[in-house]
């Protein structure tokens, strides 16, 4: 049994979208209002509602990327799969 593993440059594909979507996330949560909420919400939702943040909804678009990545990954399965 091998296993063939598509390579664009001699790296394959899989690590490629790993470092996109590693350094996508990155920026998302260190460089955006969006993930200092997230992280404030993690750490305390109560507090995080009295400070004012739209709880429901950065909880509801976290949701909708964890999707898309599950989304992504699932098309990358399938091409694997052949």
């Amino acid at each position: 049994m091998t296993i063939v593993l598509i390579q664009f440059r001699g790296i394959p594909v899989s690590l490629i979208v790993l470092g996109i979507v590693a350094l996508a996330v990155f920026i998302l949560t260190k460089h955006t209002a969006f993930g200092r909420y997230l992280y404030t919400i993690g750490g305390n939702k109560e507090a995080a509602v009295i400070s004012g943040i739209p709880v429901k909804k950065v909880t509801c678009m976290a949701y909708m990327i964890l999707g898309g990545l599950v989304a992504l990954t699932g098309f990358m399965q399938a091409a694997y799969q052949g």
